[in-house]
């Protein structure tokens, strides 16, 4: 990933790592990432971040506050943290999405933004700063939204392009937040788990697992709701063959689909049947960042109002 960054991009990562040696910390997490992109002081970022009147001396005060001092830098070389890697994966993600060749500082923050209780969020907000106003201004500062926000075509970009960064954004803001939680409160009012044997990102295992819960639906599910099972499986299989999507994509796509064919199997209450309604809004999520030739968009729209239907859920 490292050979895609810009020159002030690395920098970025320079600067977190001698922040986390000031801290005595042996890892590098988002909020030294962030201090990073202030301190590189040149960047979109930086700019953009002075311009909400965020400063590298008050977010040191504030990242000390919250994660204290270690015990003292030893290693060799500094790891980057969970939240860490994850924030560098989506600035890739956002990159490829826009047609940029190089990480720059704007698509490092815009990632980290996309990380869940990424501490580096915690720093600003409690420095003052609306998190969703900072990603309209760094999506304004490269020409992709106009002033109110609303994403726009420009000589780079294409009008498809821009819709699928749309739908990707947007899943950065709510979707992503919203699947994390539908898989903790499935499990605990459903008890949903595929299987506490199988390793999350062992697509194979997760796939056979939800084949046998397919095959024990009963076929009438197809008599009384037409094409209900039928769809179930041809989702699961069109997941498995897209070539759109990433293994970790088809596991969490996989997840919401082993939701349905367990949440069918036993009466839905109130908050159960809100939580299925997430999983639709996941796959949804999913759909809109695929290409609209894409096969797996067109048998998710002809299943997805199924099984809304089949849940009550229209």
């Amino acid at each position: 990933m490292f050979e895609k960054f810009t020159e002030k991009a690395i920098k970025v990562v320079m600067l977190a790592q001698e922040e986390a040696r000031r801290l005595g910390h042996n890892f590098v997490g988002t909020e030294v990432l962030l201090l990073g992109l202030i301190g590189e002081n040149s960047g979109i970022a930086a700019k953009t971040l002075s311009q909400l009147g965020i400063n590298l001396k008050q977010a040191r005060r504030e990242v000390k506050g919250l994660v204290g001092r270690g015990p003292g830098y030893r290693a060799t070389e500094i790891p980057f943290t969970e939240r860490a890697k994850e924030g560098l994966e989506l600035a890739a993600d956002i990159s490829h999405r826009i047609n940029v060749q190089n990480i720059d500082t704007e698509q490092l923050l815009l990632g980290i933004l996309g990380v869940e209780d990424a501490v580096a969020n915690t720093v600003l907000q409690n420095l003052g700063v609306e998190l969703s106003a900072l990603r309209r201004l760094l999506l304004q500062s490269v020409g992709l939204v106009d002033e109110n926000g609303t994403f726009v075509a420009n000589t780079d970009s294409s009008l498809d392009l821009l819709d699928q960064l749309g739908a990707f954004i947007n899943r950065l803001s709510g979707t992503l937040s919203e699947a994390r939680e539908i898989r903790r409160q499935l499990k605990q009012h459903l008890s949903l788990s595929i299987n506490p044997n199988v390793h999350p990102n062992d697509l194979t295992a997760i796939a056979q697992a939800l084949t046998r819960q397919l095959d024990e639906l009963p076929d009438r599910l197809d008599s009384q709701q037409p094409g209900l099972k039928a769809c179930l499986n041809e989702l699961q299989t069109a997941i498995l063959n897209s070539a759109e999507l990433s293994a970790i994509d088809k596991v969490q796509a996989l997840e919401q689909i082993h939701i349905f064919a367990k949440a069918k199997r036993k009466p839905l209450d109130s908050a159960a049947q809100n939580l299925v309604r997430l999983a639709i809004k996941v796959l949804r999520g999913t759909l809109a960042d695929l290409p609209l030739e894409s096969s797996l968009v067109d048998i998710g729209n002809r299943c997805l109002p199924i099984m809304a239907q089949t849940f009550d859920l229209n």
